[in-house]
């Protein structure tokens, strides 16, 4: 009756969701900001339109904002970052674990930094992409370990282990009861920090009590069940979805190409390194070092060798 014109957005979406979900569908997503008035329109309009029908959605979920650099991020203000920005620098498994940090009905803060060689970098992703790296480590530690040699018979499990057992047994309960609490992402992660600690905590004893048969029988038995946790834990909130090995690939290949480095390059000065310690010029080999470090190359030296490791 009012002439032509145009359908506003709150009519727009309950139409989109009647045609394609129908009437009473199971979830309804949106920002905190949408609550009143869009929500509310949408809830009075559809349930008006479909009388007797029960509720426009079965549950509504809320998300907190994404702030950058302290401010709301929003394409009108300019200052929003894109996945494929994060991708460019971060692993997709630090995105994830960086978001899963903050309840989704809080806001999260997403930093940008300018590092003085001109890069951009997130800083709370690169957190997050350590965190990642740790835990994949660690998988990788207790599955060497579980690997190690044939469990032996003991009758009595070592007061060392008891309580590791008992974390690992008691991670997948402790996880599926944080997401049934309105999906309480930070808490599982402490969980899966537990379990994490644990089984450092055991390689480490395995290592350096190896020649006391109580320990060396049982550790790789223990390093299996936490292992099993650590992946169980993870599973369940998208983590950990490859192969230690592979990841560590893929993820030294991104940075050394952000960095602009080659694996050649750190070889190389690896090489200059080890001559210089040959011919006793120390203050040379710490200064390799020292510039290796400043790329984010971390070295780890053995009586086999120097291997490194490039840091998020």
């Amino acid at each position: 009756p009012w002439g032509k014109g145009r359908p506003g957005w709150h009519i727009e979406c309950s139409a989109m969701s009647a045609k394609h979900l129908g009437h009473g569908f199971d979830v309804h997503c949106g920002g905190m900001d949408l609550i009143f008035p869009h929500h509310e329109n949408e809830i009075a309009q559809s349930e008006a339109a479909f009388p007797g029908e029960g509720p426009f959605a079965r549950m509504w979920i809320h998300n907190g904002f994404v702030n950058i650099d302290k401010e709301k991020m929003a394409k009108s203000l300019g200052n929003f970052v894109t996945v494929r920005d994060v991708y460019q620098r971060n692993d997709p498994e630090a995105l994830r674990y960086f978001l899963l940090t903050v309840h989704y009905r809080g806001p999260i803060q997403f930093d940008t930094e300018k590092l003085d060689d001109g890069r951009v970098i997130f800083p709370g992703v690169v957190e997050a992409e350590r965190r990642v790296d740790y835990l994949y480590q660690t998988l990788e530690r207790l599955k060497a370990l579980a690997e190690s040699s044939p469990t032996g018979t003991i009758s009595t499990m070592p007061p060392t282990f008891a309580p590791m057992i008992a974390i690992a047994n008691e991670a997948v309960p402790k996880v599926k009861a944080a997401l049934d609490d309105d999906l309480n992402t930070p808490v599982a992660l402490s969980v899966i920090a537990e379990v994490a600690k644990a089984g450092n905590e055991l390689a480490d004893i395995a290592q350096r009590r190896k020649k006391e048969p109580p320990i060396a029988k049982i550790a790789p038995y223990v390093a299996s069940r936490i292992a099993k946790a650590l992946v169980d834990v993870t599973e369940r909130l998208g983590l950990l979805q490859t192969m230690p090995a592979e990841y560590s690939n893929r993820t030294r290949a991104q940075r050394l190409q952000v960095r602009g480095l080659t694996a050649d390059a750190i070889q190389q000065k690896i090489v200059e390194r080890f001559q210089a310690r040959q011919a006793k010029d120390f203050a040379r080999a710490v200064a390799i070092r020292q510039e290796l470090v400043a790329r984010d190359v971390e070295l780890y030296d053995a009586p086999e060798g120097t291997t490194w490791r490039l840091l998020p």
